[in-house]
């Protein structure tokens, strides 16, 4: 109402009591959750990320907007709408979180904490046999689709080659919070872990990295809420240095990374791993082009809080629905993505990032060039419902989003403990949170499809229940 009223669009004050509300009220959620939540749940997680995306990333574009710094999004200045990203941004998480606690307190059974214990601890699901099958899978899967054109039958197979290993770690950490000392199981856990990420240094994206961090980081939430973890001393070192190894590691890296390619004026593809390294350690140390002062600006922290964040696209893609229509047949491709192509032939490309990239680029043609672009954009989660439904999609989508969430992680909670499929559907939820739902920019549809079909899957064709804990059995 204060937005609209005294037409704040434009007001870098707004936009930073939106970012401070937003740090604080999320702050304090994820401190309540994390301490008196009796189990753990992916929303546990979601708080942290509302912090960076929204908060701190606001906090970083106030400075920019204040002094009158020009921010863009492809070719169009942004200034003038930013604060109204942000207002829809705070709106989005406000809907979600609504929809998933309306089913989570509805569900919610207080014994749960009991049968997630005993469900862990009761299992005699072998653990370490299926971890070692599946990773073998997976380095199947990835040597075959480098030979063959896999993605050609479904996109699954480029899930696999890029998150299979997610799996295998999950049922690792699992086996490390049922037992309480197994070196040989902790070492291998972390063999994977670098292997992985070693694997991805080469692809210039963060998230490739940080996704073999997830397993740990749930290993360490699952573990506190299991009562493996106390916290204390120990426990805050490990999510620290966590913490540490992602903003002055990974993102300095990836950062050197995109630098030398534009530097070069070369594709990622051509950016080897032992320059970027090389930069990297020149940069720590401050030596060669980073010894001055200039070049040697921070690329952590400060990167963190400037590239991480969903306001720039959302503000955006709500701008341009607004002043030059909105534009249904985004949705339209979007929703392609659930066909596999061996069934449509025809079915136009799903290169929806690289749609978006042309259209914020200045390319009326979009839906043609998109295609053959190299170069992806995400207009965000409800930047991309009011790209094709307006306020209304913009309301409705972000709320049934949260109710869907909540109904899927309740149902996949019993099978986490010994079913591969789940732990694999898991991640969907993950993921999405871990990227603030800037990947369901075709409103939820894709993930909904997905989500039922694990479902099925889960419940009726691969349930292993021989290896489910009941209650009524003790």
């Amino acid at each position: 109402m204060l937005f609209y009223l005294f037409d704040l669009k434009g007001s870098a004050f707004f936009l930073l009591l939106l970012s401070c509300y937003n740090v604080a009220v999320y702050a304090y959620i994820f401190y309540k959750e994390f301490t008196l939540s009796p189990v753990f749940h992916p929303f546990m997680i979601f708080p942290l990320v509302a912090i960076q995306y929204l908060g701190l990333n606001g906090i970083s574009l106030y400075g920019d907007l204040s002094s009158g710094e020009p921010i863009y999004f492809g070719i169009y200045k942004i200034n003038s709408y930013i604060t109204t990203g942000t207002l829809y941004l705070t709106l989005e998480h406000f809907l979600i979180f609504w929809g998933y606690y309306i089913y989570d307190w509805k569900k919610r059974n207080y014994d749960d904490a009991t049968v997630d214990y005993m469900s862990l601890h009761s299992s005699n699901f072998p653990y370490k046999k299926w971890a070692i099958y599946i990773y073998i899978a997976v380095w199947l899967i990835r040597i075959l689709y480098s030979i063959l054109p896999l993605v050609s039958i479904s996109s699954i197979f480029s899930l696999i080659y890029t998150q299979g290993q997610l799996v295998p770690l999950t049922l690792l950490a699992l086996m490390m919070l049922k037992e309480d000392e197994n070196r040989l199981i902790t070492k291998l856990f972390w063999l994977i872990t670098v292997i992985e990420i070693i694997f991805v240094l080469g692809g210039g994206m963060k998230e490739g990295i940080l996704q073999n961090l997830l397993p740990y980081l749930i290993y360490l939430f699952a573990g506190y809420k299991n009562g493996k973890f106390s916290f204390n001393g120990r426990f805050v070192t490990k999510i620290v240095v966590l913490f540490v190894f992602i903003v002055y590691v990974v993102f300095p890296y990836i950062s050197l990374f995109r630098e030398i390619a534009d530097r070069k004026n070369v594709s990622w593809g051509e950016v080897t791993v032992k320059e970027t390294m090389l930069e990297y350690f020149d940069y720590i140390m401050g030596e060669g082009r980073y010894s001055d002062e200039q070049q040697a600006k921070d690329k952590g922290l400060d990167y963190v809080l400037s590239r991480a964040g969903s306001i720039a696209c959302n503000a955006w893609s709500i701008n341009y629905a607004s002043t030059k229509g909105l534009q249904p047949q985004y949705f339209y491709y979007c929703a392609t993505a659930v066909v596999p192509r061996i069934l449509w032939p025809d079915k136009p490309p799903v290169t929806i990032g690289g749609m978006m990239y042309k259209l914020a680029t200045g390319h009326s043609d979009w839906e043609t060039s998109g295609r053959r672009a190299s170069v992806a954009y995400t207009i965000g989660f409800i930047g991309g419902c009011y790209f094709s439904f307006g306020i209304i999609g913009a309301l409705i989508f972000p709320f049934v989003t949260g109710l869907f969430v909540g109904w899927f992680w309740h149902f996949l909670r019993p099978y986490i403990y010994f079913n591969p499929i789940a732990i694999w559907a898991f991640y969907t939820i993950i993921k999405t949170i871990f990227k603030d739902f800037e990947n369901l920019t075709d409103g939820g549809f894709v993930f909904y499809v997905w989500s039922l079909a694990y479902f099925v899957i889960i419940k009726y064709i691969i349930p292993l229940n021989s290896y489910r804990y009941d209650s009524n059995r003790e």
